[in-house]
């Protein structure tokens, strides 16, 4: 800073941001706190055309004659696109037809250079808003199309697979010979599930009376079987699982109510077997037995001799070991079906 400046401020003081005690303004430290303090800043100062030494520049003052006619000329425009005197008129500029005064060459200048101006900056627009929209459309119709394109294939590829399919149905039926061969299984001591099979696909390609009465004839003798089973003597657990699993193959492959009904008879017969004798009472003459059939509502049951376990089983005789019972349900030559239950052992044979 000059020695000018430095007069200027000597006697100038400010406030201290701390203590707000006045001090210099050319003070770097308070002398009442003792906190730093910056210096003052300069004031910035502008600097004009005139302090740079370029000269003032001046503005172009239109006179009234062409501020009457940009005023008519804004007018005309709201109408049309062509400016007066240049359009409609013939090609003589600055004629004043129309009740215009009569332009100098300088705003004769300015009237065209404006004119020009204004049309070369609405046709690139112009443009680039026609592209612009006729991409979109381009686009719009590529997309429909496509869609149309994938409805046609699939609604195309749904109709030939039907049709296909009706072909080959048609043709396998013809292929198949009117021939059962059921009954040449069971004679030929195959399984009566696998006849009941062969006996269901002849009835589902030729639905006729033989065919519907032999696969009537195949089940009654899966019925046979299945009920042999259940009676054998003397009794073992493997027949009863051996029934299970034939009626549990048949009900896979056939849905006739005479085959569900099948499965609840073994299903039955197979949960009354499940008992297991928790113990005897020499005492008082008694055996406690567990029951696990679903199809009962209790879960023990207590009995003596000369009762019905189950209202079925009857107790024949116990000793502190086992009791010795008879299904009542299944007679032989020697007399009821006779079964021993040893202390926490599954049922079994004498």
């Amino acid at each position: 800073m000059s020695d000018e400046e430095q007069v200027q401020f000597e006697d100038e003081t400010r406030l201290c941001p701390v203590c707000r005690m006045a001090i210099s303004v050319w003070a770097t430290r308070c002398r009442f706190c003792g906190e730093e303090v910056g210096r003052p800043r300069r004031e910035e100062k502008k600097l004009t055309l005139k302090d740079l030494g370029t000269p003032e520049a001046k503005a172009y003052k239109l006179s009234d004659e062409v501020r009457d006619a940009l005023e008519e000329f804004r007018k005309e425009m709201a109408h049309t696109q062509s400016p007066p005197g240049l359009g409609h008129h013939g090609n003589n500029p600055g004629s004043g037809i129309d009740n215009f005064p009569k332009l100098d060459s300088n705003a004769m200048d300015i009237l065209q250079s404006t004119y020009k101006q204004s049309n070369s900056n609405s046709k690139p627009q112009t443009t680039r808003k026609n592209s612009s929209l006729y991409l979109s459309r381009t686009i719009a119709l590529g997309i429909a199309f496509l869609i149309g394109a994938l409805m046609l294939y699939y609604v195309l590829g749904a109709g030939y697979q039907s049709i296909a399919s009706y072909f080959r149905h048609t043709e396998v039926v013809d292929t198949i010979p009117d021939y059962n061969r059921a009954l040449n299984m069971l004679e030929k001591g195959e399984s009566p599930v696998a006849a009941l099979e062969e006996a269901l696909r002849a009835l589902k390609y030729h639905d006729t009376a033989f065919n519907r009465d032999v696969a009537e004839a195949v089940r009654d003798n899966l019925e046979s079987n299945i009920h042999t089973l259940l009676k054998q003597e003397p009794w073992r657990q493997t027949n009863f699982d051996r029934a299970s699993a034939l009626i549990s193959r048949a009900v896979l492959i056939d849905s006739n109510s005479r085959i569900r009904q099948l499965q609840e008879v073994v299903e039955k017969e197979i949960a009354s077997y499940k008992f297991v004798l928790r113990s005897v009472n020499n005492t008082d003459g008694t055996a406690a037995f567990i029951l696990n059939n679903p199809y009962l509502s209790a879960t023990e049951e207590v009995v003596r001799e000369g009762e019905y376990l189950q209202d079925r089983f009857l107790v024949s005789g116990m000793t502190s070991r086992e009791v010795r019972l008879l299904d009542s349900r299944y007679e032989t030559e020697r007399g009821f079906r006779r079964l021993v239950s040893r202390v926490l052992e599954p049922v079994s044979s004498p």
